[in-house]
C-alpha cells in the first residue's frame, strides 16, 4: 500500500511499549527484519520514512514511502 502511494504516512501500529516503537522504526528505515521474521517488508534501506505519535498510553507509529535509497 505504501508503494503503491508515495509519500502519504500510514500508520503501521501501535505499541505500549516506547523501546519497542523505536526497535520498529529503526527497522523499517534501515530495511532490516522485524522481530523474529526472516523477511524485511521495509526494503531497500532508507526507501521509507517513519514517525512516532504519543496517544493516550501508546506509542503509534506512522509510516511512508519516499522511493529507493540514492548515493550519499
Amino acid at each position: 500500500v505504501m508503494r503503491a502511494t508515495p509519500g502519504r504516512w500510514l500508520v503501521v501500529g501501535e505499541y505500549r511499549n516506547r523501546i519497542t516503537a523505536d526497535k520498529i522504526t529503526y527497522a523499517i528505515r534501515t530495511g532490516r527484519s522485524i522481530g523474529s521474521r526472516d523477511d524485511a517488508p521495509y526494503t531497500p534501506a532508507g526507501a521509507y520514512e517513519t514517525r512516532i505519535e504519543l496517544v493516550e498510553d501508546v506509542t503509534r507509529i506512522h509510516a511512508r514511502y519516499i522511493g529507493k535509497e540514492t548515493a550519499r
